[in-house]
């Protein structure tokens, strides 16, 4: 069975995910959870969840990890880190993460 999905009556591209905006952990909880996407962005194969807050949809890459206090991940030849001011508000943060990394790894959207 082939499905297509469609953002905003379009079809979903690589050039139409490039242009969409990272989704916070925090917003995450109160997201529909799409499914993940395998996409070549800046030269580097990434795995990236696809999730829809009210009528826009965003993503979220798939390969954070979590330090003490810190969210961090590696991109390009540098590295992202989010700083959280104390171990609880991190362990939040990395849950809500981990639910929704374990819901969209179900789901592989094709391009």
């Amino acid at each position: 069975m082939d499905i297509e999905l469609i953002t905003t009556k379009r079809k979903l591209t690589l050039p139409i995910i490039k242009q969409m905006n990272t989704c916070p952990f925090s917003n995450l909880e109160k997201s529909e959870l799409m499914g993940y996407i395998n996409a070549n962005i800046g030269k580097k194969w990434y795995s990236i969840g696809l999730v829809k807050i009210d009528n826009d949809y965003e993503i979220f890459y798939l390969n954070w990890q979590k330090g003490e206090t810190s969210i961090y991940r590696s991109a390009g030849i540098g590295s992202i880190t989010i700083p959280y001011d104390t171990e609880d508000k991190c362990l939040t943060a990395w849950v809500q993460y981990t639910k929704a990394l374990s819901f969209v790894l179900k789901k592989h959207i094709y391009l």
